[in-house]
């Protein structure tokens, strides 16, 4: 196979999730970035003022791939993989960016919910974005 496949010049590539879009989302984006040139034609620093944020949570429940993994030894070792925890752990992390100064990261160690996103924006996000402009 791996002949096959090297006469043919072919070649791994990894795949990149990325979120679907709707048809009708291509509109809105155009909208969007159209409105934002012109901002930046009215008023030059307005990229400076404008806050870019992301959050991702990250979880200890990994996928775990047993077809490409081996273990090589001249006798079965009979090795193991824990693959599932009897207790969730998962832990959110967010960051910023406006003008040149980063904000953050924080972690968010509790589950997330409305009233508390709202507590870390007021009590911790907004007191460092004022510092930082």
């Amino acid at each position: 196979m791996w002949q096959v496949v090297h006469d043919q010049q072919l070649h791994p590539y990894h795949l990149t999730k990325v979120h679907a879009l709707l048809e009708e989302d291509y509109p809105r984006r155009v909208q969007f970035a159209e409105w934002y040139l012109q901002q930046c034609i009215l008023q030059p620093q307005f990229p400076s003022l404008v806050l870019f944020t992301d959050e991702c949570m990250f979880t200890r429940n990994g996928i775990l791939n047993l077809h490409n993994m081996h273990v090589w030894a001249d006798e079965n070792p009979h090795a193991q993989v824990v693959q599932s925890h009897q207790h969730r752990v998962s832990i959110n992390v967010w960051a910023g960016i406006i003008a040149d100064h980063i904000i953050g990261p924080y972690l968010l160690l509790r589950r997330l919910t409305g009233g508390i996103y709202l507590a870390f924006l007021r009590d911790n996000m907004l007191p460092t974005l004022l510092d930082a402009v």
